[in-house]
């Protein structure tokens, strides 16, 4: 060992390629190659920083998961994610340092959520961090999120740093007739919604320019990417992991301005491309707001929507491409000089030196913390390598036990999409209001998630386990008739409710109408198994439903009608807000035709093509509007007619803003099989909105004096023209008030909890 070197040890082991890999990958090499150090790395054998760098640079100490203490220089500072502060084996060594970074705005809610800590013990070990500077802040958004829980924090940085390389001020576009727009990141579950979001606003962007979007990265989130739904707006190139030379070739020869967050901004702002801040989310959500990066301050490279306390200047997507497409040289040359200015190696090397100098927060501190935070929440601080316990199971029993949590587990294959409101969503908002936790199985996952203060994602494959275990108190099982979920998963319930937990199976949809009949086998002699246990409640959504559960359980047993139903407070005095909707859209409010709309899944099999077409024919005053989910091959038909206009599903939220321009809402089904069986919720959301409601002869919707039933296509037609005028007729619109009232979330929660407490 040569002496009289520094000596600092880098903890991330990780497979994964992702800005903070980077980071630490480049502090090791340059502090290696250019300052007193000496470095160790922790990584994985196979680990990405152990690929990516040698060990003429750096000094390789292999990690396996298990590994409750590593062996490691006397002297040495360990230098890692505050996320992982409660999760480092034991350094065997004699005075040992710990330097905690905090590198992403989530880092501190992170490690508390991974190490069970409440509020209060965050702010104890934050405020010893500061007293002996073992903390130091990527930049204001980071620091913002530490000052959350201990005021005092210190507002030290050490920032995202890049090496200079060579570029080219920007003057034009790369091609004349094109807009090639990057994204750059990780396609995770932190980072894809602020990717979805800026599709989103893409696809309403007016231009003569062909558009294109290249998705540069990887991630267990990229599945919830729908290319399909923008293929007719821009065009889409996945382009996987590019690191390196290969990434900074691509990015000059190929893009003229980039969106992203943290590292990705840099990595443009070196070449002198035009870089825009997109803002995170861990949940969907709708907003036009973006910002250039050149205008951002103290190191910032990413925060959440609450934007504004940093003194951003966000603005839409289209004032950001105007800026930029007018004077391409002026932010070719912002973006270079404000890397020049934040970003230059030296300057943020010279902070880290300064902060590392500083440090004096021991290992022994660490655990002394470890120690008490045990005490006090009488758990096993190296739980989370303790393979023996599935770490779901361990998750929740400590929930269970130190804060007396209750929890609906939702085992279903229904996937979590943040903000999108269907059935299972309005219940749960119920449940939450009644003090229950969510726990969501999810197969995209392989720990548990907290993607808000109520709703958990835990990994599918430990459903079984978590409802089985007899530590993991106050719960209740849901799963869905029509949902394979996981195989076995009616062994699960049917032991469950032998045991005493409350469980309730939602009979949704008509299993006999699947299309594939392997599955349709399965679900049906689940169904039956289910059926057979008479204190398993089968909530159903329509009385043909309840008959086919009361013929399976041959009597009406803890079987339930529990229909669909709409939020009515959500969609009351909704401020009138026309702004950003689709072009086409704002073209038939103006022109000031009466609108007839529909919103929900679009699919021959049970929407009534011939009916709509024959309505389109015979009223070319009125104007026809279709939005969700569609095949367009079904749609083509339609595009002739200048009175008809078909939108791609749209967020609830955004959505509402349609609609409320609607003149008469329309539910055009055939009458068949399936909508015999259906309880459609758009019903009652029409109500609540008090839009005239004209619907083909569903039994369902037959049971409420608001539809106007029609028994043909040409009865459909002319009562198209009658219910334009109901939206002006004050009777007419207190039966929409009354029956919207009487079919609730809020009631049809009661009725499931009814029948949960009489068990």
């Amino acid at each position: 060992m040569t002496m009289g070197k520094n000596k600092i040890c880098f903890f991330m082991p990780s497979y994964s390629v992702g800005g903070c890999q980077f980071l630490f990958a480049r502090v090791a090499k340059y502090l290696s190659q250019n300052c007193n150090f000496e470095i160790f790395y922790i990584d994985y054998k196979d680990g990405f920083v152990k690929n990516l760098l040698n060990n003429s640079i750096v000094k390789f100490v292999q990690y396996k998961e298990q590994m409750k203490s590593i062996n490691i220089d006397d002297n040495c500072t360990i230098v890692t994610p505050v996320s992982l502060a409660f999760k480092l084996p034991k350094f065997k060594g004699k005075n040992i340092k710990i330097l905690f970074w905090n590198l992403h705005p989530e880092n501190i809610n992170w490690m508390r959520q991974g190490a069970n800590l409440n509020f209060f013990q965050v702010t104890r070990f934050l405020k010893v961090l500061n007293e002996k500077n073992g903390l130091i802040n990527q930049d204001i958004a980071t620091f913002a999120t530490a000052k959350k829980y201990y005021k005092n924090s210190k507002e030290n940085y050490t920032s995202l740093f890049m090496e200079k390389v060579k570029y080219k001020i920007r003057e034009n576009l790369i091609k004349d007739r094109e807009l090639n727009i990057a994204w750059l990141g990780r396609l995770d579950n932190d980072k894809i919604w602020s990717l979805i979001n800026l599709m989103d606003n893409l696809k309403n962007i007016k231009t003569d320019k062909i558009i294109n979007l290249h998705i540069i990265g990887e991630g267990n989130a990229k599945n919830k990417i729908k290319a399909e739904d923008y293929s007719s707006n821009f065009n889409i190139k996945f382009l996987g992991t590019i690191v390196n030379e290969k990434l900074q070739n691509y990015l000059s020869n190929n893009i003229d301005i980039l969106f992203g967050m943290g590292m990705s901004l840099i990595e443009a702002q070196r070449l002198a491309i035009p870089a825009v801040l997109t803002f995170l989310s861990c949940d969907k959500f709708t907003n036009n707001k973006f910002a250039f990066s050149n205008n951002l301050k103290n190191y910032l490279v990413g925060c959440d929507l609450n934007f504004k306390k940093f003194d951003i200047e966000a603005e839409s997507l289209e004032i950001i491409l105007d800026k930029f497409m007018n004077n391409i040289e002026f932010y070719s040359r912002s973006s270079i000089n404000h890397f020049e200015e934040e970003f230059n190696i030296t300057k943020q090397m010279n902070l880290f030196k300064t902060n590392f100098n500083k440090c004096n927060f021991t290992q022994e501190s660490l655990l002394y913390f470890k120690k008490l935070f045990y005490k006090e929440n009488k758990k096993n601080i190296f739980d989370f390598i303790d393979k023996k316990i599935n770490p779901t199971v361990k998750f929740f029993k400590r929930l269970s036990r130190d804060k007396n949590y209750k929890f609906l587990i939702f085992a279903s294959s229904y996937s979590y999409f943040g903000n999108l409101k269907q059935r299972p969503e309005h219940l749960f908002e119920c449940f939450i209001k009644d003090g229950y936790k969510i726990l969501w199985a999810e197969n995209a996952i392989k720990r548990v998630v907290e993607v808000s203060n109520d709703i958990y994602l835990y990994p599918m494959q430990d459903t079984s386990a978590l409802i089985l275990n007899k530590f993991v108190k106050n719960k209740i099982v849901m799963s869905i008739s029509t949902h394979l979920t996981c195989n076995g998963i009616e062994k699960s319930l049917l032991q469950a409710s032998r045991m005493g937990i409350p469980v309730v199976f939602e009979h949704l949809d008509d299993i006999a109408l699947l299309n594939n009949k392997k599955m349709q086998k399965i679900l049906t002699k689940r169904l039956k198994s289910i059926a057979n246990e008479n204190k398993i409640i089968i909530s159903a959504t329509s009385d043909k439903l309840y008959e086919q559960a009361v013929c399976m359980r041959k009597g009406n047993d803890n079987i339930i009608i529990a229909k669909n139903a709409v939020d009515f407070e959500y969609f009351q005095n909704l401020e009138q807000n026309n702004k950003n909707l689709n072009p086409k859209f704002e073209e038939f409010i103006c022109n000031g035709r009466p609108i007839i709309g529909y919103y929900g899944v679009i699919s021959g099999n049970w929407f009534d093509f011939d009916l709509l077409e024959y309505s389109i024919i015979q009223n070319p005053k009125l104007q026809f509007v279709l939005i969700g989910i569609h095949n367009q091959s079904e749609i083509n038909r339609f595009m002739k007619y200048n009175n008809f206009l078909c939108l791609d599903k749209m967020p609830l939220d955004e959505l509402k803003y349609y609609s409320r321009n609607f003149s008469v809402a329309i539910i055009p089904f055939k009458i068949n099989d399936i909508s015999k069986a259906t309880s459609p919720v758009k019903l009652f959301e029409y109500m609540a909105q008090g839009l005239p409601i004209v619907t083909t002869a569903l039994p369902e919707c037959k049971l409420y004096k608001s539809c106007n039933i029609a028994e043909t296509k040409e009865e459909f037609s002319k009562l198209l023209n009658s219910a334009v005028q109901l939206k002006e007729d004050k009777n007419y619109q207190t039966i929409l008030i009354q029956e919207a009232k009487a079919n609730t979330w809020n009631k049809i929660y009661n009725i499931i909890k009814n029948s949960i407490e009489n068990i």
